[in-house]
């Protein structure tokens, strides 16, 4: 076991047989009494830190104090990373924070696109219908028909309105009338 001397305090060996009996220093001459209570605590010498330890301790930024041991600087290799996943776990919240508002702001913006074609078009009378679903490249035409006139017993006698998108020629619109008639009669399916 490892003794300490009270006054020079030398660390001394001296084998278990002795605990109980007295002995001189040998470094000061002093008569020490050996017993557990005289025994020094043994410190367990740390082992230092690994070359690939160090350089990765400072590849996260540490500053590798002098005399440091493995444990220690395992501990501050502990605490950097953490930092380091923490500060990267934010950055990628930002991020999706951020791609969310864009994809949110593109989506407005398209359902704005839609929606002012789309008032452009329900709101419009028969002719401005037809003139916008012409701009949407459609061949239009707008039949319309006065609601009291419908339940009338002779068809002939109900009265319409036409209106056709400008990229339709007089020709085509009477072409259209004579398929919806065939239609109408059941001549052609619709």
């Amino acid at each position: 076991m490892d003794i300490k001397c009270n006054a020079c305090q030398a660390v001394l060996v001296a084998p278990d047989s002795l605990v109980g009996k007295s002995g001189k220093c040998p470094k000061c001459g002093v008569v020490l009494q050996i017993s557990d209570k005289t025994a020094a605590p043994v410190k367990k010498k740390e082992a230092l830190p690994t070359i690939p330890q160090i350089e990765y301790a400072r590849s996260l930024g540490i500053d590798v104090p002098p005399n440091v041991s493995r444990r220690e600087l395992s501990a501050l290799i502990g605490s950097a990373v953490d930092k380091r996943d923490e500060e990267r776990l934010r950055k990628l919240n930002e991020l999706q924070d951020r791609e969310s508002k864009a994809s949110e702001d593109m989506r407005a913006e398209i359902l704005a696109e839609i929606d002012e074609e789309d008032c452009r078009l329900s709101e419009a009378d028969p002719g401005g219908m037809a003139q916008e679903l012409g701009r949407r490249g459609l061949a239009a035409l707008v039949v319309t028909f006065d609601a009291r006139y419908i339940n009338l017993e002779k068809a002939g006698c109900v009265p319409f309105k036409i209106a056709f998108s400008e990229n339709m020629t007089e020709q085509d619109v009477r072409k259209a009338f004579i398929v919806l008639g065939a239609i109408a009669q059941g001549l052609v399916p619709g």
